[in-house]
Parts: structure tokens; C-alpha cells; sequence
């Protein structure tokens, strides 16, 4: 039976990738200087092979990234268990690289610990084996709904979140507003606690979001609860 990982887990292969990507990347860059390339389309070839290599190709040939081996993940179709093929694998890094920390933030609420861009490919990332692994790092398909309650519609649900992050969204632009310095708005002149302030506003505006997607899933938000059956 597959077990999924936690959250944590996935984000330590990410960081993983997001240390060797860039290495490869720059060691290329070096051997095409190095051997002299001029021609404009095999310098961009040479940065874009390794990263399609890298990710999508051993996704869809080995797995996984080498930040899901190093961390004993594995990337499969939700269906069949086997890898997903090449286009699937390209697609879901498209979409992963594109919504950033965003797609994480639904394996906090999906059944099958998805990520949005695992919704979109079919996909799943699971532990290669559980064994020795402690029961909270060898989660199970998560209960979305309780019985015992009526839950709001999916679509529903998903206006409720869009709605409350619209309001948290003008709420931010009100708070950036109000406590940052002039210059730094307008003439981009930040002082360190300008750049201080920023960076807490949004540390705290990408937990806001987290817990409204969480919350709203679970029906919980005012306007979107979910209510106990009679």
C-alpha cells in the first residue's frame, strides 16, 4: 500500500534540487565559455537540456528528481503506480515552476497529499518504502470530508477561498501601504526596516494563504461551513 509523505519531506527534496540545478547550470555555462560557443541557440539549448534533464526527464525515466531519491520519494501515476511519461513529467514542471510555493499548499488538504501540479498530471508522490519510517512520515489517503456533516459544494468551497484571499490580498496592499516608508513605494529607496517590514508581511501574507486554503477545504470559513447533519 502506497504511504505519502509529509509536507516537510517534499520540501526538503525541492531544496535538494534547487542546490544542484543551479550548480549544473553553472558548470555548463563555464564549458561552453570554456570551449568558446558563440552561437546563440546552442547556448540556450545548453541551459535549457540540463534542466529538462533533470527534472521532467528523470521524472518520468527514474521516478523522481535526484531531491526525491536523495530524500526516498518517488513520483508515480495516481492510477497505475508506474512513472509518469515524459509529457505528463513536463507539464507538471511547468506548472510546479509557475505557481511556486502555491501548488504545495493543497497537500495540506487534498486526499492523495497532491500538490496542484500532481492534480493536473495524474501524478503522486509517494515513499519508496515505509519501512523503519515513524507513522507521521508514512501518511495515509486523508479523510476530506467527515461523516456526520453536510460540506458546501467543491465549487463552492473554492469561490469562499478565492474570495477570502481577494480580501486578504486588498487587506495587504492597505497594511504596505500604510506602514512603508514613501520613498520605498514610489522610488524604490528602501531603508533595512522597510526591507524588514516587507519580508514579515510577506512571511505572514503566505501563511494567511495557506490557512485559508486549509480552512476553506475543510469548511470552515464563515459562509462556506460545513454543517451537521440532523
Amino acid at each position: 500500500m502506497n504511504t505519502y509523505p509529509r509536507l516537510l519531506r517534499r520540501v526538503q527534496a525541492v531544496l535538494v534540487d534547487s542546490i544542484i540545478i543551479p550548480v549544473v547550470l553553472l558548470v555548463v555555462l563555464l564549458l561552453v565559455n570554456v570551449f568558446g560557443v558563440e552561437n546563440i541557440y546552442v547556448k540556450i539549448a545548453a541551459l535549457f537540456l540540463p534542466l529538462l534533464i533533470l527534472e521532467p526527464g528523470l521524472v518520468s525515466l527514474t521516478g523522481g528528481t535526484i531531491g526525491h531519491h536523495v530524500i526516498g520519494l518517488k513520483v508515480v501515476n495516481s492510477r497505475t503506480n508506474n512513472n509518469i511519461n515524459i509529457v505528463l513529467a513536463s507539464i507538471r514542471f511547468i506548472v510546479k515552476a509557475l505557481l511556486g510555493w502555491l501548488s504545495f499548499v493543497v497537500v495540506l488538504t487534498s486526499k492523495k497529499h497532491q500538490a496542484i501540479h500532481d492534480y493536473l498530471t495524474g501524478s503522486i508522490v509517494i515513499n519508496k518504502s515505509s519501512d523503519g519510517l515513524p507513522s507521521e512520515e508514512a501518511l495515509t489517503e486523508r479523510i476530506i470530508e467527515e461523516s456526520g456533516y453536510v460540506y458546501p459544494s467543491k465549487m463552492k468551497r473554492t469561490l469562499i477561498i478565492l474570495m477570502y484571499n481577494i480580501i486578504l490580498f486588498v487587506f495587504v496592499i492597505f497594511v504596505v501601504d500604510k506602514f512603508l516608508s514613501r520613498n520605498c513605494l514610489e522610488h524604490d529607496l528602501c531603508s533595512n526596516s522597510d526591507h524588514l517590514l516587507g519580508n514579515v508581511i510577506s512571511v505572514v501574507w503566505m501563511i494567511c494563504v495557506a490557512l485559508l486554503i486549509v480552512f476553506g477545504w475543510q469548511g470552515k470559513l464563515p459562509g462556506g461551513k460545513r454543517k451537521k447533519q440532523a
